[in-house]
């Protein structure tokens, strides 16, 4: 669970659920959600997705296709602020995501961005 702070309120973001709308995007193999720190919000989401070998986008065509499925299925607070396509989601010998090895990817990425 990530908590996103506006001024008002804390509303809770669990990346299970914008993994599993990610998911039903056609086009879409596999997702993992990530928070990362955001000097407004406390946190925001930072979405890897890894496309499927038949889908016919290139990754940077791919990022406003992805947004604009899930804007239907998200609300605007859950929608991930970053969405990076990646070749490969690491995983663990049991499957899971392994979301330290992709949050050292998305901070070098913020860093030579």
């Amino acid at each position: 669970m990530c908590e996103l702070n506006s001024a008002a309120t804390t509303e809770n973001v669990y990346p299970a659920e914008v993994e599993a709308a990610l998911r039903q995007v056609e086009g879409v193999k596999y997702a993992a959600v990530i928070g990362s720190s955001n000097e407004r919000w406390g946190a925001t989401g930072c979405a890897f997705v890894q496309l499927s070998r038949d889908y016919g986008l290139s990754a940077a065509d791919a990022e406003p296709v992805i947004r604009g499925a899930i804007a239907s299925r998200l609300a605007r607070f859950k929608q991930p602020a970053h969405i990076l396509v990646v070749e490969v989601i690491p995983r663990t010998g049991s499957g899971k995501a392994r979301k330290n090895l992709l949050r050292g990817a998305f901070l070098k990425s913020a860093r030579s961005a």
